[in-house]
C-alpha cells in the first residue's frame, strides 16, 4: 500500500510539473521596433528592458552607444553575446565595441566594470562571448554596448533571467491535450489509494 501511495504521489508531482513547465512566451526586443529605432544612446538614457525578454537584437555603428537596464531576479544570471559583420564584406573591413556593466546606475560615459573588448573584421565575421555574473543579488543591471570603430556591427544579446514573465505578444502555449486527462486519471488513482488504506484500516 505504501508503494502505490507513493507511486500516486510521484505521478502527481510529474503531472504538477507538466503544468508549471507551460512556457511563458519570452520574446526578442529589436531594435528597430523602437520609437526612432534606436536603442538609449548615453549612460543617463537608457533603454529599460521590460521582464519578459530573453534577447535583444541590435545594429551598431561607430561612436554609437546602446544602453540598458535590466531588473533581474537573484541567483545565477549570465548573459551571451554574438556579434557578427555584415554580408558582403572585404578585407578592409573592421568593427568593434566595448561592453561595460554595473550593477548602480552609470556615473558618466563609460562608466562600470569592462567585461569584453569586441572585434570583428574580414577573417573573424562573427565573436560571441558570456558574461557570468555568478550569484546575482536581484535588482537593476546597467549595460553598455560601447561601438568604438567600422559600421553596421550586429549584435544579439541573451539574458535568460530576465524571461520571468511573459512579454507582451504571442499568447502562451497552449497544454498538450493529454494532460488534463493525465490529471484526471492521477486524481482518480489518488483517491482509491486512499479507500484502500481506509478499508486496510477498519479491517485491523
Amino acid at each position: 500500500m505504501v508503494n502505490f501511495v507513493s507511486g500516486v504521489r510521484v505521478a502527481v508531482l510529474a503531472t504538477g510539473a507538466m503544468l508549471c513547465a507551460v512556457a511563458a512566451s519570452a520574446a526578442t526586443l529589436n531594435e528597430a521596433s523602437l520609437p526612432g529605432g534606436a536603442f538609449g544612446s548615453s549612460w543617463n538614457q537608457l533603454t529599460a528592458v521590460a521582464t519578459g525578454y530573453d534577447a535583444i537584437a541590435g545594429t551598431g555603428n561607430q561612436n554609437q552607444y546602446d544602453n540598458f537596464l535590466f531588473t533581474l531576479p537573484a541567483g545565477h544570471q549570465s548573459l551571451s553575446f554574438d556579434f557578427t559583420a555584415p554580408t558582403g564584406i572585404d578585407e578592409s573591413y573592421s568593427a568593434g565595441a566595448s561592453i561595460l556593466y554595473s550593477a548602480d546606475p552609470f556615473r558618466w560615459g563609460w562608466d562600470g566594470t569592462s567585461a569584453k573588448t569586441v572585434r570583428v573584421d574580414f577573417y573573424q565575421p562573427k565573436q560571441s562571448f558570456s558574461l557570468d555574473l555568478g550569484d546575482f543579488k536581484g535588482g537593476s543591471l546597467y549595460l553598455a554596448l560601447n561601438f568604438t570603430h567600422g559600421a553596421n556591427l550586429a549584435y544579439n544579446i541573451g539574458v535568460p533571467g530576465n524571461a520571468a514573465a511573459p512579454a507582451p505578444g504571442p499568447a502562451p502555449v497552449p497544454l498538450p491535450a493529454g494532460v488534463g486527462l493525465i490529471a484526471s486519471g492521477v486524481a482518480a488513482l489518488l483517491a482509491l489509494g486512499a479507500r484502500r488504506r481506509q478499508r486496510t484500516t477498519q479491517a485491523a
